[in-house]
């Protein structure tokens, strides 16, 4: 059983996941928030689904409600291994897998910590829940080693966690992404992929364009994504050269129409747009902050730069735009190093024969 909050990470996340499960012979049931794509997803690729209500935010009543339903569903159908993942569903996915009172394994996936953009009080008490997760889990991967790192420094407790290869949570289908020279064009592309909020740096780059736009640097700038606080969506129309479009179904035609991908997040866990990007040949410049450090191999693949400093992230994004030669040799570096450690088959199978050994079956393959 794989439980996650949202049907949208079933449909970008698990479905990968839960293709590696089948194709070893394990049956699969995955556990969501109601949605098409929870079922739609699951129909496809021959899984169960299950729909139970699950919030991202804090909902202390209704991760209850969610609790006694996921603990009822696990009992029912007995599974040999519950994988949990992302904040809400990780929680209650540990929990019900202990609770129901099964023989399950209970094998948690960290793809980042929520807590680490937050302020007191809110903060210290997810991190708790975040410990609570971890501490029920028979084993806890997490997807990069600066996230293992922060993980095992937060919660002040012997812990098993542990990165499979070079980390992320399901690789790229380098057969979806494929590499093709950038256009030669005399306004570069900025780009910007993923939800669309302060977390993520979205002032911290719109700051950045406008000060490129005020040393004259020739750019144009595409935000995709969902806009997840309303009040960016004027600071983005505001902005000098920049455009805003919804999430584009067809990723790998928007990386190959970019120059650069721009991620400058405050926390990460692995992102998976970096390894996209760089799956089509496009530098990447992201910060620091655990989980975007891990993506990037600093001046070899992109650049990175301080979280929140809007200054070195135009610096940083000016040496790209003023040098095509970089921009087109950290590129085919980016796709050199995903197809050696990131693609998709390599990544989820060894999610699988982690799965087996912590079950104590034996390998099919």
């Amino acid at each position: 059983m794989i439980f996650v909050t949202s049907p949208t990470t079933v449909a970008h996340f698990v479905r990968p996941i839960a293709g590696a499960f089948l194709a070893c012979g394990w049956s699969v049931d995955i556990v969501s928030a109601p949605g098409d794509e929870l079922d739609g997803t699951a129909r496809e690729i021959g899984a169960a689904s299950h729909a139970i209500p699950l919030h991202r935010g804090f909902a202390p009543v209704a991760m209850l409600r969610a609790l006694v339903n996921a603990t009822r569903l696990v009992r029912r159908l007995g599974p040999d291994l519950v994988i949990s993942a992302t904040p809400a569903a990780g929680l209650v996915g540990v929990l019900s897998g202990r609770i129901a009172g099964t023989n399950a394994k209970i094998l948690h996936l960290a793809w980042g910590r929520r807590s680490e953009a937050l302020r007191f009080p809110l903060k210290q008490l997810l991190e708790g829940l975040e410990a609570a997760t971890v501490a029920f889990a028979d084993a806890t991967l997490a997807n990069s080693e600066s996230l293992s790192v922060a993980i095992k420094r937060s919660i002040r407790r012997r812990a098993s966690v542990t990165v499979l290869g070079e980390g992320s949570s399901h690789g790229v289908d380098l057969s979806r992404f494929r590499y093709e020279p950038p256009k030669p064009r005399v306004r570069p592309v900025i780009g910007f992929v993923g939800r669309v909020r302060r977390d993520k740096g979205v002032i911290e780059l719109l700051e950045a364009l406008e000060l490129l736009t005020q040393r004259g640097c020739a750019f144009e700038a595409r935000i995709f994504g969902k806009i997840e606080e309303p009040d960016l969506a004027p600071r983005i129309a505001v902005t000098p050269r920049t455009s805003y479009m919804s999430f584009a179904s067809d990723m790998p035609e928007v990386m190959m129409d970019l120059d650069v991908l721009c991620l400058p997040s405050w926390r990460e866990g692995f992102p998976n747009v970096v390894l996209e990007a760089g799956a089509a040949g496009r530098p990447v410049v992201t910060t620091t902050a655990t989980g975007a450090i891990d993506s990037v191999v600093d001046g070899v693949t992109g650049l990175l730069v301080p979280p929140r400093d809007s200054y070195a992230l135009a610096d940083a994004l000016e040496r790209l735009l003023l040098s095509p030669e970089l921009r087109t040799t950290m590129g085919e570096s980016g796709r050199k190093r995903v197809e050696a450690a990131f693609e998709q088959s390599v990544v989820c199978l060894r999610l699988v024969d982690f799965a087996v050994d912590l079950c104590g079956l034996e390998r099919t393959r």
